[in-house]
Parts: structure tokens; sequence; C-alpha cells
């Protein structure tokens, strides 16, 4: 089963996100975007993995220890990829990307340690993000708007899989935060 873990988000944020992709769709001549039921915040990609991985990686998740915090929305952003640009939804002043990092990093160190094959300590910057459009040409710079945010209290496994050739994500293990919220 191909794994990945991840943050989700209410259906509200999950629309407004939506909102912000539709200005992109209107100005681009061609690309690919994320369903809404797909919307989501890739803290670790894991890759192909073994029921007994999944169960090592359910216990490393379960050993972390989290308090809620909250993530703030408000740019658009892309990467450069060869077959057209995959754009994102973030934090334009990167207020929450400390505290994604520090709850990412044990998890990654964590399953590296434990020889979870495809989790990689990362050489480059985490660059926390909702990826709303993949294999993007033509198009607009970047903009801003008005700030959303979501309060973030659980972190989840998810399995990715085809399904009648659509790409669906089941949340497979959800791990809540426990302590005190951290607000940014």
């Amino acid at each position: 089963m191909r794994l990945f873990i991840a943050l989700n988000f209410s259906d509200v944020i999950k629309e407004s996100i939506v909102q912000v992709a539709h200005k992109l769709r209107v100005q681009i001549e061609r690309g690919r975007f994320t369903a809404i039921e797909n919307l989501h915040m890739t803290l670790v990609f894991v890759g192909q993995s073994s029921k007994a991985e999944f169960v090592v990686i359910q216990e490393v998740i379960h050993n972390i220890t989290f308090a809620p915090l909250t993530v703030i929305f408000n740019t658009t952003g892309y990467f450069n990829t060869r077959k057209g640009n995959t754009w994102w939804v973030g934090d334009k002043d990167r207020m929450s990307d400390s505290l994604l990092t520090t709850l990412r990093q044990p998890l990654v160190a964590n399953l590296s340690q434990a020889g979870i094959r495809g989790v990689q300590v990362d050489s480059g910057q985490f660059t926390p993000h909702v990826t709303i459009a993949r294999d993007v040409v033509g198009g607009i710079n970047p903009w801003t708007f008005p700030s959303f945010t979501e309060q973030i209290s659980s972190i989840d496994l998810m399995k990715s899989e085809l399904i009648d050739g659509r790409i669906v994500y089941s949340k497979m293990y959800e791990h809540a935060a426990n302590s005190e919220i951290v607000t940014i």
C-alpha cells in the first residue's frame, strides 16, 4: 500500500481552498486540479509499504507528542516541474512553518531510524503547503488573499490508491494532539 502522513482539513477550509484554486483554473491553459476530497498537507511521504511496515509507521506516529496548532493560508505559490508547475496554497509569512517542521522532523527521523524504506532525511527545506493543481501550463503570478485558518488537532496516516481511474485517499490511522493549543 502507498502511504503518507498528513494533516487533513475541515470541509469549510477545503471549500475555501477550492475557491482560491478556481481563480487559477480560469486563467491557465491546462492543469490537473486536486479533487476537494483529496486536499491535505503532506508531512511525510512514505511510499509503497508492506503490512509489517504499516504497523511500524503507525507506532512511530503514535509515539509523537504534539500540541494542536493553527495553520494559516493566505498565498499561492508554485514549484517548477518538467510537465508544468505544481501550484499550492500556504502561508506567505511562513508563520506556521517552524511548528510544522517541528512536528515533521521527529516523524522523518524516527521512520528513517526504524528502517522504513523510501523515507529519507531531507536535504532541502520543507515548504508546508496544500497542492491545488499539477502540470499547470500558462497562468498568472502567485497572489495573496485574505487569510483563513484551521486548527489542527490530529495527524493522519493516509493510504493512496487508484480506484476506477481516480486517486482515492483513505485515513488508516489518526493520532490526536496531546497537549495545550499553540496559536501563531
